[in-house]
C-alpha cells in the first residue's frame, strides 16, 4: 500500500503479462511511457527449463516488449512511485451547446493535469475528460483505502493472471442482436456507456488510489481502430483537429435518415510519452504521442461497421500520414491479395501501414 504505478491502464482487468510484454500498451499519464518501459528486471525460463534473472540495461531492453518470444517470463520487477495523494477529477464539454470553437480551450485546460483520458460521445455530442493529478491530494491518508483494495482483490483475486475474465455487461447482451442500424437504440447504448463510466469513475474517486476508468465488474466487448500520432508539442493541436474532423464525420452519419451503421460507443483518446532507447524492437520514435481510437460494439454476424471504420481510418491517415499503428489492436482495413475482390474490405492490415512498424 502507498505506492502507484508510473501510469494507469484504462481499467483494472488487464493481465500483467498482457500489459507489460506488449510494446504498445500505454496508460494515461502524459509524461509516462509505455508499460514495458517500466520494467527494470526480468526472471525468464529458457528452453531447457532453467530460470535466469536479467537486470543489465541491455538485457532488459532486449526483453521489454518481446511478448514472451525470448523465453517464458515468470517474474518482473517494475518501477513504481510513492503515492503522495492521487486525485481523480472529471470535466465535460457539451459541444452542441458551447460550439466547436470551445473544443481547443477545453482540451488545453485538461492537458494541465498529469494525465487524462477523453471520450467523445457523438450521439450526445459531449466530450468527457477523466483527469489524474499525481500529487493533487498531498494530505490524503492512503491507508484508509485498505478495505476498498481488500474488497477488490476478493472479487477479482486472479485478475493479474487472467485479465478480463469477466462477463459482458447486461445491456450489451440485451442489445447485441438488435442494435445494428437502429439509431435510437445505438443512442441509448452510448448513453448507458457514458453513465456507466461516470458512475465507475465517481465511485473510484472516493478512494483515489485507483485511477482506473473502466467499471470493475463488467465490460463492453468492442472492436476498434486505433492510431498513434506523434505530436509537435503538447498534442492539443492534434487532438483538436482530429476531434473536429471525426465529429463532423459522425454527425453527418447521424443526420442520415437511414444507415447500415450508427456510432454506439465513444471516440477515446489519450496522450503518452516515448523516451529514447527503451526497447530494441520499437515501433515508435521518442516523443509525445496521441493515441486516437474509435470504439464500436461487437455485434455478432454484422460487418456493416467496416465501411465506416475504414472511412475514419483513411481520414485520420490523410491528416497525419506519419502516424503509426497500435500493436495488438484492430487497426487496418484494406484488400488482401487472394481474398475476395478489390472492392471487399476485410479487417486485415493494409500493406502501406506496415511501413510504421519496426
Amino acid at each position: 500500500k502507498g505506492y502507484l504505478l508510473e501510469s494507469m491502464t484504462a481499467a483494472p482487468w488487464f493481465s500483467v503479462g498482457g500489459a507489460y510484454m506488449n510494446p504498445s500498451v500505454h496508460g494515461s499519464i502524459f509524461n509516462a511511457s509505455r508499460y514495458c518501459a517500466q520494467v527494470i528486471g526480468f526472471q525468464v525460463m529458457n528452453a531447457t527449463g532453467h530460470l535466469n534473472e536479467y537486470f543489465d540495461e541491455e538485457d532488459v531492453k532486449m526483453l521489454r516488449g518481446s511478448m514472451g518470444l525470448l523465453g517464458i517470463v515468470t517474474a518482473m520487477e517494475i518501477r513504481i512511485r510513492r503515492d503522495v495523494g492521487l486525485k481523480m477529477s472529471r470535466d465535460s464539454l457539451n459541444i452542441d451547446r458551447e460550439g466547436e470553437d470551445a473544443i481547443r480551450p477545453f482540451l488545453a485546460r485538461q492537458i494541465q493535469h498529469d494525465g487524462a483520458e477523453w471520450f467523445y460521445y457523438a450521439q450526445q455530442d459531449i466530450l468527457d475528460s477523466f483527469n489524474l493529478d499525481l500529487e493533487g491530494m498531498p494530505d490524503y491518508d492512503y491507508a484508509s483505502t485498505s478495505s476498498w483494495y481488500e474488497d477488490t482483490l476478493s472479487t477479482m483475486h486472479d485478475v493479474a493472471y487472467t485479465g478480463a475474465s469477466i462477463q459482458p455487461s447486461w445491456f450489451e447482451v440485451a442489445f447485441n442482436n438488435i442494435l445494428t442500424s437502429m439509431k435510437l437504440l445505438n443512442s441509448v447504448f452510448m448513453l448507458l456507456t457514458r453513465l456507466s463510466l461516470i458512475d465507475s469513475w465517481d465511485k473510484a474517486s472516493v478512494y483515489p488510489n485507483d485511477g482506473y476508468i473502466g467499471p470493475l465488474h463488467n465490460y463492453v466487448n468492442s472492436r476498434l481502430i486505433s492510431y498513434n500520432i506523434k505530436c509537435e508539442s503538447d498534442c492539443v493541436d492534434e487532438m483538436t483537429s482530429l476531434t473536429i474532423a471525426t465529429r463532423t464525420y459522425l454527425q453527418d452519419v447521424l443526420r442520415r435518415p437511414s444507415s447500415p451503421w450508427y456510432p454506439n460507443l465513444p471516440i477515446e483518446f489519450r496522450v503518452f510519452s516515448v523516451r529514447e532507447d527503451e526497447l530494441l524492437l520499437d515501433n515508435l520514435s521518442p516523443g509525445k504521442y496521441l493515441a486516437y481510437e474509435n470504439l464500436d460494439l461487437t455485434i455478432r454476424r454484422n460487418v456493416n461497421y467496416a465501411k465506416f471504420h475504414k472511412e475514419m481510418q483513411d481520414m485520420w491517415r490523410s491528416m497525419y500520414p506519419d502516424g503509426g499503428v497500435h500493436v495488438g489492436k484492430e487497426f487496418g482495413f484494406g484488400h488482401v491479395e487472394g481474398i475476395g475482390s478489390e472492392d471487399d474490405m476485410y479487417p486485415f492490415q493494409d500493406d502501406a501501414i506496415l511501413d510504421s512498424i519496426y
